[in-house]
Formats: C-alpha cells, sequence, structure tokens
C-alpha cells in the first residue's frame, strides 16, 4: 500500500507544494499515486467508500462521507479550475463514476470537502470523534501507486498512531498532525487524501508522507489531519452526520525540537522513485 506523502507535489500537477529538507526528509503536499506493497483493500466500509479523484494531472484519494461528498486533503486540489472525475468503490473498473462539480476548501488545514455531480448508490464513512492518541491501531487506504503497481483494486496498509505532532515543514506549520508509522506496505503519491481508519470510521486524512534519498525509508511515515478536530468545519459544509466529540486531545510533540524517526520499511515491493522539484512526498494525493 502506498503510504500518501503530504505536501508531494503530484507528479503533474500544480497543487501548492512546499519541498523542504527535514533532518535529511524531504516532506510535500500533493497530488500522487497509491499504497504499494500492502494488500488489497477489504471488502467493507473501507473499500467501499474509498475515492480515486483524478483533477486534471492530479491524482488523489478521498472518502465518501455522505452520498454527495468526498473528503480529501486541500493540497490535492489545483488552485485554478481543472476539469475533475471522482469513482467511488475499490476498484477502477467497477466504481461509481461520477463529476466533480464544487470544492470547498479549509483555510487553515490541509483538509478540503468536493460535491459530487449525483449522489452515489454506496455506503457512506462514519467520522470518528474520538481524539486518536499514541499506541492506537489503525489501518490506512489508498490509491497510490496503481499506476506502478497495476493492481485491480485499491490498497491498504497498517500503521499504529506514534505521536500527536506540530511544526513540520509545509504551508501549514501550525497544523496538529497525527504521525503514523506503515506497516505491511508504504505510501506513494496518490495516497494523499486517503483515510486513516480506526474502529471502522475516519479518523484522520493523509496530508504528508517521507521521500527520503534512502529507499528503505521512503513512503514509512504518514501525517495524518485528526478528524475529530474538524467536525464542526465538516458538517458545515456537507452536512454529514458528525459523531460528539469524546476524551482529550494527545499532547502536542514540537517536531522541530523532537525530529520524527523515520522506520525502514518493512516491505520490498515499493519500486524506486526518482523525486524531483516536481514529485514531491506522495501518500493518498502527494
Amino acid at each position: 500500500m502506498t503510504v500518501i506523502r503530504r505536501m508531494r507535489k503530484a507528479a503533474m500537477s500544480a497543487a501548492m507544494v512546499a519541498a523542504v529538507m527535514f533532518a535529511g526528509v524531504s516532506l510535500t503536499a500533493s497530488p500522487a499515486e497509491a499504497i504499494t506493497g500492502g494488500y488489497p483493500v477489504q471488502a467493507d466500509i473501507r473499500g467501499a467508500s474509498l475515492v480515486h479523484l483524478q483533477i486534471g494531472t492530479a491524482g488523489c484519494s478521498g472518502v465518501l462521507i455522505t452520498p454527495e461528498w468526498v473528503l480529501t486533503a486541500r493540497h490535492c486540489i489545483p488552485e485554478t479550475a481543472e476539469p475533475g472525475t471522482a469513482i467511488v468503490g475499490p476498484s477502477l473498473m467497477t466504481g461509481h463514476k461520477r463529476g466533480i462539480v464544487e470544492v470547498r476548501r479549509h483555510t487553515s488545514v490541509d483538509l478540503a470537502v468536493i460535491r459530487l455531480s449525483s449522489p452515489v448508490p454506496a455506503p457512506t464513512a462514519g467520522l470518528s470523534g474520538a481524539h486518536q492518541h499514541p499506541g492506537n491501531p489503525a489501518t490506512v487506504t489508498g490509491w497510490g501507486g496503481w499506476n506502478i503497481n497495476p493492481y485491480p483494486v485499491a490498497q491498504q496498509a497498517d500503521t499504529t498512531i506514534d505521536r500527536r505532532v506540530i511544526n513540520l515543514p509545509g504551508p501549514f506549520p501550525s497544523m496538529a498532525l497525527l504521525e503514523a508509522p506503515i506497516r505491511n506496505g508504504r505510501l506513494l503519491p496518490g495516497d494523499s487524501g486517503g483515510a486513516l481508519w480506526v474502529n471502522g470510521e475516519v479518523a484522520g486524512i493523509l496530508s504528508m508522507s517521507t521521500s527520503t534519498h534512502t529507499p528503505s525509508q521512503d513512503g514509512t511515515l504518514g501525517w495524518y489531519i485528526p478528524v475529530a478536530e474538524h467536525l464542526d468545519w465538516i458538517a458545515y459544509h456537507t452536512a454529514a452526520p458528525v459523531p460528539r466529540v469524546s476524551g482529550q486531545s494527545a499532547a502536542l510533540v514540537d517536531a522541530r525540537q523532537y525530529p520524527p524517526l523515520i522506520p525502514v520499511a518493512q516491505t520490498i515491493s515499493l519500486p524506486i522513485l526518482h523525486e524531483t522539484a516536481s514529485s514531491p512526498l506522495a501518500i493518498g494525493s502527494h
């Protein structure tokens, strides 16, 4: 499974991008391909609500939260209006295809919602109101890397939430993110905007992932926007049903003072990608 790399520019996208060197790691937000080296997405809500987004030349992931609205990462949306399509479901061949008629971007974090041209007769994902803490097990889904590894269906990988961080490089340094090392797969361009699943609910949206000069560490760490911290914004713009927020948010760790530890991949199936100024970190939608 390809881990979405937040702040990575889609290979041919005009999405906003910030490429910086952070302890030898390049962090970027942009549209990209899907998880690689993982396993086919589960035949449950994780697969049924998964969305492949194609806007202009940018490819990303998303999740269907109402029959008409998709939740994704803001950096997946080009600043200039471009034609776009969405395919809902785990297969590009049999999924529900719709046009994109409206986009609403969050002003201060890497979130966006997209309205489809007509309702989709597919299950919609529930949003988690629980604040996530270190040690919580999770899975991640995305379309990253599908055009490199021609999977017939989207991919999934495993993770455990490590910490909640702030001050990562990028256009939103004050944005709190859930840091999650990826197991049984790696994030790739196109995974951006994909979901972090905890207890069958969407707990996060992929914003960034690692892109390093060391292939064994590329795409092994992802940063997800915590859904529980932005439920009001999501509900206001989509009328999606949202749960009551529960628990207390985890302590924020300053990533400048305590840089992330980049794990080595537990899979060797990720093809070596050559990073360029126009191809940032990829996961879900880099």
